[in-house]
C-alpha cells in the first residue's frame, strides 16, 4: 500500500513540476507541506529552483528545514506575501504550487507571485465559497 501512496504523490508532484516548467532560474513557492507539497518542493529543488516552503504545522516546517529547502516560513507567524517579496528582491515567486485547499492561503500564494508567474492549485477547497479574484491583482 505504501508504494501506491508514494507513486500517487510522486506522479502528481512530478506532473505539477512539468506543468510549471521549473528551472534553476526560478523561485518556487510551495504552500502546504503535506506529502504532496513536500514532494513538489523536493522535485523543484532537484531541478535547481530556489524554494520558499510555507506551512503552519510545526512538524512539516521542521521536515522542510531538514531537507534543506531555501526558505521555510510559518504562515501563522509570517506575512507570506511580504516575506516572498523580501526573499526575491521585490519580484515575488516566479512559480507557485498550493496544496492547502484553504482560500486565504490560495490568495496569499497568488499575491506572493511575480508578474507573469505560473501557479498550480492542487488542494481541494471544501468551502462553498470560491476565490474572489477581486482580492488579488492579476495580469494576463
Amino acid at each position: 500500500m505504501d508504494g501506491m501512496f508514494i507513486s500517487c504523490i510522486a506522479g502528481t508532484a512530478y506532473s505539477s513540476i512539468k506543468k510549471l516548467q521549473v528551472s534553476r532560474h526560478d523561485t518556487l513557492l510551495v504552500n502546504g507541506l503535506g506529502p504532496l507539497g513536500l514532494m513538489t518542493a523536493l522535485f523543484g529543488k532537484v531541478l535547481g529552483a530556489s524554494i520558499i516552503a510555507v506551512d503552519i504545522v510545526e512538524e512539516r516546517l521542521a521536515m522542510a528545514k531538514d531537507f534543506g529547502l531555501d526558505a521555510v516560513l510559518d504562515a501563522s507567524e509570517t506575512d507570506v506575501v511580504q516575506a516572498a517579496a523580501n526573499l526575491t528582491k521585490g519580484h515575488g515567486a516566479t512559480l507557485a504550487f498550493d496544496s492547502t485547499g484553504v482560500i486565504s492561503a490560495n490568495i496569499a500564494t497568488i499575491s506572493a507571485m511575480a508578474r507573469h508567474g505560473k501557479i498550480v492549485l492542487a488542494g481541494k477547497n471544501y468551502c462553498s465559497e470560491g476565490i474572489n479574484l477581486g482580492d488579488v491583482e492579476l495580469e494576463f
